[in-house]
């Protein structure tokens, strides 16, 4: 049985192709994952769209299954999306939104979001809000942080000696730990922490 199944779904008539070979640890991790594919008719509730609202909306439609990645292939040409939705009910819906014929880099990108909740490493403006602040230096995402008291277990897991400002979308108030990741730059590999993080996320079996 398949630790991890990836559910995508497509509107052209041609069945994509999505890989995710070309980012390590996703490639050491294929054997535990299926890939069942349908058309998007078959989940009419959702369509993408970039207002971030009308999304959520259709995705808690969606029914949230352990280990499973909705995989939305959509035409057009639009910035690709990923998350983790929790329902009200306690189900955790993961997702990302892809254009057709994207990288098997921006596939992964956007998995580190679904699967182990990672944030973006880039910000274009403004400081991250203080209602997104947690307690002892956390944020929503495990790879980022706004207190230096977390730096301290990036040391412990990845040596890590960077501390990098800019994240989920803000360029200050919040910070990274590597110059050089994927989850900044699609040219780039997972920097040790966003993996550390990512393989825990994969290697649970629930």
């Amino acid at each position: 049985m398949h630790a991890w199944e990836f559910r995508i779904y497509y509107t052209s008539d041609i069945q994509p192709e999505v890989s995710v070979d070309a980012v390590e640890p996703f490639d050491l991790y294929a054997s535990k994952i299926q890939m069942s594919f349908f058309r998007t008719e078959e989940i009419p509730c959702v369509f993408y769209s970039d207002n971030i609202s009308i999304r959520y909306e259709q995705l808690k439609k969606v029914v949230g299954i352990n280990n499973c990645v909705y995989i939305f292939v959509v035409p057009g040409n639009f910035r690709g999306r990923g998350g983790q939705l929790k329902k009200q009910n306690g189900e955790i819906v993961r997702y990302i939104f892809v254009r057709e014929n994207c990288s098997g880099k921006e596939v992964c990108h956007e998995l580190c979001h679904a699967i182990a909740g990672l944030g973006d490493e880039y910000g274009d403006t403004g400081n991250f809000p203080e209602t997104m602040k947690k307690a002892e230096g956390k944020t929503m995402y495990p790879n980022l942080t706004w207190y230096k008291s977390d730096f301290k277990d990036w040391e412990t897991i990845a040596n890590a000696k960077e501390y990098v400002p800019g994240g989920a979308g803000y360029s200050g108030g919040v910070f990274h730990a590597y110059e050089k990741c994927l989850m900044k730059e699609l040219s780039q590999p997972l920097c040790p922490i966003c993996s550390f993080y990512l393989r825990q996320a994969l290697d649970n079996d629930d």
